[in-house]
Formats: structure tokens, sequence, C-alpha cells
């Protein structure tokens, strides 16, 4: 990011205007709700309204002072960076939004800033711990951003070396996302402030001054005759009743009622006062007392009326303020909701906390809006780490969101260690996957070996029972060579095969199909076997399984039969 520095004095009706249209680092802690000087608010009217509150006499002459002391002060803050300060503006565009910082000194080579203000007594208790408030950091921290430096001496003085303090500030990574976020979300209400719901007054309200109501005299002329003005008393209270509003909606209408309250309360209180002096001027005065109990009733059934009116409308209109302020930031929550994929954790708005001893409705929505404004800020950079960790699952046109089942517990956490975290998933799933692809070749391995021991037996087998075939053949030969010759006519009977030495049984079995193709191209079935005397030793779902040691016995038993064929021919 580049910053234009602008050749602005700080002040000046330039330097104003400058500030009119950007985000500035003073006004930061403002939008964050952190100022004291400040609400954010009435920063949010100010930057909507273009209306900022005068400078009166006091505050102009406080702020001559400060420019006089940073003055004073700067070569105390030179002498401690070792470098010369120089005052300057700044200004960017930040992730759409125009930012600005006026420093009031940056070194040459910008990697030193400078932040003065006037020394008071919370300043120097905080410094002289080492610590500066947090309410200033927001400032400084827009200020580095700005200016690309890496730390500010922030410095308060009343003008003298023994009267100056400091302390150092480190940029922190997650006060300036805060920032940005903060800007973010009050360049939004920016652009959807209305004035008329801007409920906050100039000042705080006034009872409206009416013609209140007469004193009550009542005099006795005598031991029967009485002067009073009851009826006129009774017709003033009737018409200032009729003046009180019967539904309060403003902050006006509730400071008139509460005043309504005090001086009804009074009026009972004088009209006790006067029956009570009355009683003791004369003995007898039934219309008197009727009056004066009418007119008591009347003025204290009101007031108990007006103090419950009070009290359950101010409970009403906190109520809708605090049920608007959680319905805005569930509508916020809900877009952000369907931008992140349905990933959003609650987040709540301590309303009930920040409008505790509250009185008035524009401090109570002040508070609120604050609050609002806070929890969305949250919310929004909440929805912004998971859109990032959500952009980290798609690595090398892979998407690996298959290994985070558990994505919506793991979302918000720092894209760091989100980062690290889907590492080691990739890693054990590639070894996983290696371990599997290891395992299959292995057993493709031991498969193919099994079956070239296989084929080399058969072809043993093969080989012996054909060397076994011709040497009986040529026996057969002669036999006959020589039963041709010979002068008997007997017939010769079919030979059984000679006998062998028994083969161990090891257990080993043979299906059909095995034994076929150990006797290939002689072609065999269970039944053939069956006439020539051999029996499956048992079977196996449908296969008939034979005995592997039988094996030379089956040949010797087809041989047999063979030679019986050729003899019988």
């Amino acid at each position: 990011m580049k910053s234009e520095t602008l050749q602005l004095r700080q002040g000046t009706a330039e330097w104003h205007a400058h500030r009119a249209q950007h985000f500035n680092a003073s006004d930061a802690a403002a939008m964050m709700g952190m100022s004291k000087y400040k609400t954010r608010a009435e920063l949010l009217r100010e930057k909507a309204t273009g209306i900022i509150p005068e400078v009166d006499a006091a505050t102009q002459a406080r702020f001559d002072r400060g420019h006089q002391i940073e003055a004073l002060a700067r070569p105390f803050a030179e002498a401690l960076i070792g470098d010369e300060l120089f005052p300057v503006v700044l200004s960017a565009e930040v992730d759409g939004l125009p930012m600005s910082a006026s420093l009031d000194g940056l070194t040459m080579t910008e990697d030193v800033a400078w932040e003065c203000k006037s020394m008071n007594a919370e300043l120097a208790e905080s410094l002289d711990h080492g610590n500066i408030p947090i309410s200033y950091w927001p400032q400084m921290e827009q200020g580095l951003m700005l200016s690309g430096a890496e730390r500010c001496v922030f410095m308060a003085s009343d003008g003298t070396e023994e009267g100056t303090l400091y302390a150092w500030y480190e940029s922190r990574s997650e006060l300036r996302k805060q920032i940005l976020s903060g800007w973010k979300q009050f360049a939004a209400d920016l652009a959807a402030y209305r004035p008329e719901d801007d409920v906050i007054p100039a000042q705080a309200p006034v009872a409206t001054s009416h013609e209140y109501l007469p004193s009550v005299t009542i005099q006795a002329a005598g031991s029967l005759s009485i002067r009073d003005n009851l009826s006129q008393f009774g017709d003033a209270l009737t018409a200032y009743l009729g003046r009180m509003p019967k539904k309060p909606e403003s902050d006006q209408d509730f400071a008139d009622l509460e005043d309504a309250v005090k001086r009804l309360k009074a009026a009972e209180e004088a009209l006790d006062a006067a029956e009570n002096g009355a009683l003791a001027q004369a003995s007898s005065i039934d219309d008197m007392r009727r009056q004066v109990e009418r007119w008591r009733a009347l003025a204290r059934d009101n007031r108990l009326a007006f103090e419950k009116l009070v009290k359950s409308e101010k409970e009403n209109r906190k109520a809708a303020l605090v049920g608007a302020a959680r319905d805005d930031l569930q509508q916020h929550l809900l877009k952000l909701n369907q931008a992140v994929g349905n990933h959003m954790p609650a987040i709540v708005g301590d309303w009930a906390g920040v409008i505790k001893g509250l009185k008035t409705l524009s401090s109570i929505k002040d508070k609120l809006d604050g609050e609002l404004a806070r929890a969305k800020v949250e919310a929004n950079q909440i929805a912004d780490t998971i859109q990032e960790n959500r952009r980290y699952l798609i690595a090398d046109g892979q998407d690996w969101a298959f290994l985070f089942p558990d994505f919506r517990q793991c979302c918000t956490k720092a894209p760091e260690d989100f980062a690290n975290l889907l590492m080691h998933r990739i890693n054990e799933h590639k070894q996983r996957e290696a371990a599997k692809l290891e395992a299959e070749r292995e057993r493709i391995r031991r498969e193919e070996s099994e079956r070239i021991t296989r084929e080399a037996a058969r072809a043993d087998l093969q080989t012996k029972a054909q060397a076994a075939q011709e040497a009986r053949e040529a026996e057969q030969r002669g036999k006959t060579t020589e039963a041709t010759h010979a002068q008997s006519n007997a017939t010769d009977a079919p030979q059984a095969p000679a006998a062998s030495t028994p083969q161990i049984d090891d257990g080993k079995r043979l299906k059909l199909g095995e034994l076929k193709a150990i006797l290939a191209p002689i072609s065999i079935d269970a039944d053939g076997l069956a006439q020539l005397g051999i029996h499956p030793a048992g079977t196996e779902k449908a296969a008939k399984l034979y005995r592997a040691a039988d094996v030379p016995a089956i040949c010797r038993a087809i041989i047999g039969h063979l030679n019986a064929v050729i003899a019988g021919q």
C-alpha cells in the first residue's frame, strides 16, 4: 500500500475539507466506540450531515494550547528518537476505504512516528506505569498503517522537559484488522443513514414551561364563612392535566411527565396544608373539605397514573430499541451466513449491559447503536476469516473439503492455524492413500507369485505325467510285440496298474477344475473318476475336492484304463 503525502497544514480550511471526505485516524476511537469525547452516533451524524459542532472560545483556547505544547515537546521527542520529525498528512485507499492520518511527527526514513497530547492526570498516571490508555491505540495504529512506520512514540507533555512522559506503541495486527472492519461497517451505516432515525438531541431535554398551578389559599372568615380559590385551582389543575401527553414517545414527553409528577405531588401537599390551615380557623367547613378532597384525589390519581405511564412507556420504548438493535444484528448475521455457507457462529450483543443505568432514550439508542456496530464488526471479521479458510480448502486444483466434516467447529480458527491444520490433514490423508496403494500392490504381487507357483507345480506334474506315460507306452509297445509273436491264443486280461507306495495325505485339496488343468488335454469329470475308483475327499459349496496326494494314483488309474483299451483292441 502506497500512501500519498498531502501538502496540508493542520487546522486550515483545506485540511478540514480533506477530513470531511476521509475516515481519519483521530476519529478511529470514536468509530470503535472507545472515545471519551465523541460517540459513534455523533461521528456518524457529523459524517452524514457535514454539520460539526461549533468550537467555543474555551475549546479553541484548549486547541491552541495543544499546538503550543506540541511545538515545545517536539525537541524532546527528536532527542529521544535521535532523528528529526516532520508533521505530515497522509491519504490512501485501503480495501476501498478513503483513509487519512495527520501525524504530529514522522522521521524522514518513515520508520518512527510521534503522537503528542497535552498532559493531564489520567495520562500522567498511565505513563508513570509505562502504559498508554487503550483509547489512543486506534489513532496510532491507523497512523502506522498509512505511514508504514514500525512504531510510534506516544508523548504527553505540559511543555516542559520535566513535565513530559512517554511510552512506545508497537503495531498490533489484530487491532489493524478491527479498524478496517470497523470502518467498513461505518461506511455501510453511513450509506444507510436517515436523519429521521436520529434521536440524539443537541442537549438534555428540560420540561416545557407551562402555566403552573396557582397556590392554594383557604381562609376562614368567622365561624361559618369560608373564602377560597378552590374552583379556580380546580380549573387550572384540570387544564394542566389536559396538556400532558397521554402516550409519551420522545425524551421531551418523558421530561414533561416526570416534571408533572413532581408538581402534582406538590399540589397534593399544598391542598393538605391549606385544609389543615382552614381547619385551624373553623370547625365546620364540609363544603371546603369536599372540594379539597376532590382536587386532591384528582391530583393524586393523575400523579400515580403519570408515574405508571412514564415507567411503562419508558420500558416499552427501551424494549423496542433493544428489539430493533437485536433484529438488525440478526438480519446482518443472516446475510453473512448465506455468504459463508451457513457456517457463522452465534454473535450476541450485550444489550442489557450497555444501557444499564441510562435514563434518556437518546443515550440508550446511542449505546445500543454502538454495541450493534461492535457486534457487526465482530461478525464481519469472523465471516472474513471463514471465507479465507474456505479458500484454503482449494489447493493445487484439489478440493480438500472432504477432510473437514468438522469445518463448522474449526472454520473460525486464525487463517495461519487453519492452514497448518489443513496441511496436517492433507499429509495424513496422503499417507493413508499411499499405505492403501502399497497394500494393493503387495496383494497383487502375492497373488502373482502364488499363480506362478501353481503354474510351475502344474507344469512339473504335467512333465512328470508325460514322462511316465511315455515310459508306459514304450513298455506297452514292447509287450504288444511279444504278444504278436507268441504262439498262445489266450486273450490277455486287462491288467490293473502296478501297485505303488501309498502317498501321504498332506491336507492339500484340489478342485475338479484344477485337476482338469493338471491332466489336460485329457478331459475328466466326477463320474469318470468315480468309475476309475477315485472319489472326492470333500466338497466346498458346489465344488468337489480331491486330495492333491492322489494325483499320481489318478494318473495311474487313467493309464491302466488306456492300456486296457489298447489291449482289448
